[in-house]
């Protein structure tokens, strides 16, 4: 085999080994979230109602069409997040509480 033909093979055998190596940490590279992704998402149902705000103190305010309001101050991911207060107009059950 003349020098020509061995350095075309090395040369050869370099880019294969190259792409081989490429092609695998494509593979392995985890995926990047981009600016703005959300990491996770929670799901409050509809009938909570409208979104009224909120801060650390108090956390997330639902009204819905009733009056009734909902706080939420842990908000898991994947899941529904569990109200911490709700606070329901009208006369309170057993007449306890007031006029």
């Amino acid at each position: 085999m003349n020098m020509t033909a061995k350095r075309m093979l090395g040369i050869a055998g370099a880019v294969v080994l190259g792409a081989g190596w490429v092609k695998d940490r494509e593979v392995k590279a985890a995926p990047q979230l981009s600016y703005g992704q959300a990491v996770c998402t929670s799901y409050v149902p509809p009938a909570w109602g409208k979104f009224q705000g909120g801060n650390q103190q108090t956390g997330l305010v639902f009204e819905d069409t009733a009056g009734t309001l909902r706080f939420i101050t842990q908000v898991p991911c994947e899941s529904t997040p569990s109200v911490s207060l709700e606070i329901r107009r009208g006369k309170p059950p057993n007449g306890w509480g007031g006029n």
